[in-house]
């Protein structure tokens, strides 16, 4: 079964954190996504380290990390080889009795699950050739999921996420919390991304807040973002005769 793993560099986020988060994320895979979207599910686990983790096509990695190299991002993911596969800042500590924040974990795992390799698109009831990204249009919605280790129950916040109405143009709901009212729309802080008649990738924005959210991704050149730009491009040039090389 495919899995995604969680790291903490440094010991940014406590091991009972991660531990809630992934059992959190676990969950919400199994009886949140799957039965919306069925296919092969993604399960999420939390590790002390990368030590004797192998690369592989069936497992990636969200390492937490104190500091990222990218400005302004909380977290991005990637088609890069190897086993760290994605890195986001550390979840703030939340107040008493407020849940704790797995939302950037979440959306990982669930873009993962919709689109592993990062270049499958769906032609939507507008005719745009839409990438399969199922966070990205709600992307700043959230809902909290209970978990339960041992003598333990805490609340954890996870990410809402579109549901195939939204790609098919089917009758609604198109999204988990029923936010949206129509295919191909967002809430607040959302976007997603299409390619045009000649393949060039194009994207739209719910907001400004959704616009400075992808551009942070952008700035990272391995990002999720950045891949599905680049392959918009190569495809197009192709098209058109005007690929020289690689």
């Amino acid at each position: 079964m495919p899995e995604f793993a969680l790291v903490a560099q440094d010991n940014c986020v406590p091991p009972d954190v991660l531990a809630f988060i992934a059992a959190a994320v676990n969950l919400q895979m199994q009886r949140d996504v799957a039965p919306a979207w069925g296919g092969d599910v993604w399960t999420c686990i939390a590790l002390d380290g990368l030590a004797g983790v192998a690369a592989s096509d069936a497992r990636k990695v969200l390492t937490f990390k104190p500091k990222l190299d990218v400005a302004n991002a909380l977290g991005f993911h990637t088609d890069a080889s190897g086993v760290e596969y994605a890195e986001a800042l550390p979840p703030a500590t939340p107040a008493v009795g407020q849940p704790l924040d797995g939302t950037t974990t979440s959306h990982e795992v669930v873009e993962t699950f919709g689109d592993p390799t990062c270049n499958a698109y769906v032609t939507g009831p507008s005719g745009r050739r839409l990438a399969r990204e199922l966070a990205d249009p709600v992307e700043s919605d959230a809902y909290p999921i209970s978990v339960r280790i041992g003598p333990e129950t805490r609340q954890v916040m996870v990410s809402n996420f579109v549901l195939p109405s939204w790609f098919n143009g089917g009758s609604g709901p198109y999204d988990y919390l029923k936010h949206l009212d129509a295919p191909e729309t967002m809430t607040p802080g959302g976007y997603f991304e299409y390619l045009d008649p000649s393949g060039n990738s194009q994207q739209v924005f719910a907001d400004a807040r959704g616009r400075l959210a992808w551009l942070a991704k952008m700035t990272n050149p391995s990002s999720r973002v950045q891949a599905r730009v680049r392959g918009a491009f190569s495809r197009a040039a192709a098209a058109t005769g005007s690929a020289r090389r690689t």
